[in-house]
């Protein structure tokens, strides 16, 4: 019995990626996940990002984009947290408000999608802080049909030379659910897969080779210019 249990304990502990992530301080610094159909024009989605910036300012610091015809982005500005995408009426916004992000903390940040006709959220703690909504300096409920984003490539990092990431990445992971707040507090400290994962990726657990896609959707990620940093201060394995 000793043995069965040891085995599955095993199991499960190389099912995750030990601690990792990627650093993306240099100027063109990103990870490519690709424009496969499983991260294709999702039109209700949750995504979820563990990360430390090092530097806070007027500049785009950007999580992510995937563009097509339409756009969806995240980054910071400033302190604050955008989250933008293109529909067909209205565009969805959501931005946070006060000083929630300051650089060389490492933050757990969920952004929800519910669709059109539902107002975004964004969900956002200091890592082992409690997870709670922001206070929004603006939100737009998005009207229409989501533009197709189906052309444009998942991006982490940089955009252009004064539009990028700059700092730590430890966690990419995207759903094709619309997460409550107790939802994402479940996948606060371990990130798990559902079956609506769409990309769950502990960045740097490769190295700087290809990243995996713990999700089974298989947008692997391809790296240019990180590097391999220590990862958030969380429970191993992450």
């Amino acid at each position: 019995m000793k043995q069965i249990l040891l085995s599955a304990f095993l199991a499960l502990a190389l099912a995750f990626p030990v601690n990792s992530g990627l650093n993306f301080n240099a100027a063109t610094a990103q990870v490519n996940f690709g424009s496969a159909a499983s991260i294709d024009d999702l039109a209700t989605c949750t995504f979820m990002f563990i990360y430390r910036p090092t530097t806070v300012d007027a500049t785009f610091r950007y999580l992510w984009r995937k563009e097509g015809t339409g756009t969806t982005s995240i980054n910071h500005h400033d302190s604050d947290l955008e989250f933008e995408r293109d529909y067909s009426t209205t565009p969805l916004a959501a931005s946070s408000t006060g000083d929630i992000i300051s650089a060389n903390n490492w933050y757990v940040t969920f952004l929800v999608d519910g669709g059109a006709g539902v107002a975004p959220r964004i969900y956002h703690a200091l890592l082992g802080s409690a997870l709670a909504e922001v206070s929004y300096g603006g939100q737009t409920t998005p009207v229409g049909t989501l533009t197709t984003d189906a052309a444009g490539s998942a991006l982490v990092g940089f955009r252009d030379s004064t539009r990028r990431f700059i700092g730590d990445i430890a966690v990419v992971a995207v759903w094709e659910e619309v997460f409550s707040l107790e939802q994402c507090k479940q996948q606060y400290w371990r990130a798990f897969t559902t079956a609506n994962s769409r990309l769950l990726s502990h960045l740097g657990f490769n190295g700087t080779g290809t990243q995996a896609d713990w999700s089974g959707s298989g947008n692997t990620g391809a790296v240019t210019a990180a590097t391999v940093t220590d990862h958030a201060p969380l429970p191993q394995p992450f």
